[in-house]
């Protein structure tokens, strides 16, 4: 068996004799690493929904004005069940360092599984910030996410 890269980018494959060349793709570089996530989690049964509040602790690896994350969210074009979104955002804000504390609400959007947060600011190389998300779920299929038990 002979592996195979490509020179100048990132496709690598793996092939034999018995077999064309099998392509293995690689995540995306973030350009931001989250450096610790603290998530509150508060479960109501009777409605089978969950309210969370997420805070991301982040250091940019390159300048930005934007953060874009995962987020399972159903806005893939698709008609969901009964007007069902596994995910409503409620508020995004921002934190620095700088602003004592203070955190500033932003915009965002929702685009196929990502949650695209504008940071009002372009944040420099090396800026550190915390980002809180503000959300509610309803959960999802078995094997998709979340889910509550009967």
């Amino acid at each position: 068996m002979s592996n195979s890269l490509k020179s100048g980018t990132d496709s690598v494959g793996i092939n034999d004799q018995n077999s064309s060349q099998i392509p293995i793709n690689y995540p995306p570089s973030l350009y931001f690493n989250i450096d610790h996530m603290w998530l509150l989690v508060e479960p109501d049964f009777e409605h089978r929904t969950i309210k969370c509040k997420q805070q991301l602790k982040l250091t940019t690896r390159q300048e930005t004005d934007k953060i874009q994350i995962d987020c399972a969210a159903n806005e893939t074009g698709q008609p969901a069940a009964n007007n069902h979104k596994p995910i409503q955002i409620e508020s995004v804000f921002l934190s620095d360092a700088a602003s004592d504390g203070v955190r500033k609400k932003l915009s965002y959007s929702i685009s196929e599984n990502k949650l695209i947060i504008e940071t009002a600011e372009r944040l420099l190389e090396g800026s550190k910030v915390h980002l809180f998300i503000n959300y509610t779920a309803k959960g999802s299929p078995p094997g998709q996410g979340f889910h509550f038990i009967k």
